[in-house]
C-alpha cells in the first residue's frame, strides 16, 4: 500500500537549502559542515519520515565538500527503519519501500501570489511573508510579519 505525506518549505529556507546544495565551498568558512537541516513528515499508521539535508564532517581541499540529502523511515516509536542513498536533491518526490508499503514524501515549496503594481515594482505574500520585488535594482527584500526581520535575496531563481 502506499502512504504518501507531504513537506512545505517556506521560501526563505528554501532558498538557503538550494545555496547549500549548489554552491561548492571554496574554504571552511563558506560551507555548511557538522549540521543537518531536517523537514519531518508524519504517516497515518504513527510512522514518520526526515527529510535532511546533511553537512560533511570538515573541509577537504580537492574533496566533494558538498552537502547531501536523504530520507529516513521511523516506526511510531521513532526507532529507525531505513533509509535512501544519499543524493544532491531536496525537494520533490522521496519513496521508500518497508514491510511491503511504500513510504512517499512530496517536500515542495509554498505558493506565494505576484500582483503587478505599476511597472517599475511587484507585491507578493506567502505564508506570514510580504514580498517587494523592484526590478531596477533586482533585489527581494522579504520580511517576516512575526519576527520582524528582513531577509534580502539578489536573485530568486526557479522559485517566483
Amino acid at each position: 500500500m502506499k502512504k504518501v505525506t507531504s513537506i512545505k518549505v517556506d521560501l526563505v529556507d528554501a532558498s538557503e537549502i538550494t545555496g547549500y546544495l549548489d554552491n561548492e565551498p571554496t574554504s571552511e568558512e563558506d560551507g555548511f559542515f557538522n549540521e543537518t537541516i531536517t523537514y519531518t513528515a508524519k504517516f497515518d499508521n504513527g510512522y514518520s519520515a526526515d527529510i535532511k539535508l546533511c553537512g560533511v564532517s570538515s573541509y577537504e581541499e580537492g574533496g566533494c565538500n558538498t552537502p547531501w540529502t536523504e530520507m529516513v523511515l521511523f516506526n511510531e516509536k521513532g526507532s529507525e527503519l531505513c533509509c535512501t542513498d544519499a543524493t544532491d536533491d531536496f525537494f520533490g518526490e522521496w519513496e521508500l519501500e518497508y514491510g511491503g508499503d511504500t513510504y512517499c514524501v512530496n517536500v515542495y515549496i509554498a505558493n506565494i501570489t505576484i500582483e503587478a503594481s505599476y511597472q517599475s515594482e511587484e507585491r507578493a505574500q506567502m505564508d506570514g511573508y510580504s514580498f517587494a520585488f523592484h526590478s531596477d535594482d533586482l533585489e527581494m527584500d522579504v520580511w517576516s510579519k512575526v519576527a520582524g526581520k528582513k531577509y534580502t535575496f539578489a536573485t530568486i531563481e526557479g522559485y517566483c
